[in-house]
């Protein structure tokens, strides 16, 4: 199995942090790393992640954890999609 998200590095007064985000907001080479697992053989199964707060709102919202699910999910399957082939 593999985990899905994407992050980026944030600045703070308290030094820097990961920041969870959508996935190909951040700094994850989708298409790189979408190659890496079609060159592994890799067929498992992918968990999703959507541990980001959007627009200053928690995902706890039920219809806007889903749509940031299929919107996250469109991006990986394009990637996914143009390592297999």
């Amino acid at each position: 199995m593999v985990a899905i998200k994407d992050f980026f590095w944030e600045k703070t007064d308290r030094g820097w942090r990961i920041t969870n985000c959508p996935l190909g907001a951040g700094m994850v080479d989708w298409s790189s790393y979408s190659k890496a697992l079609a060159r592994a053989a890799f067929h498992g199964p992918v968990s999703l992640h959507l541990e980001y707060e959007k627009d200053g709102l928690k995902p706890d919202d039920t219809a806007r954890t889903l749509a940031d699910a299929a919107r996250d999910l469109k991006v990986i399957r394009r990637h996914f999609s143009e390592a297999y082939t």
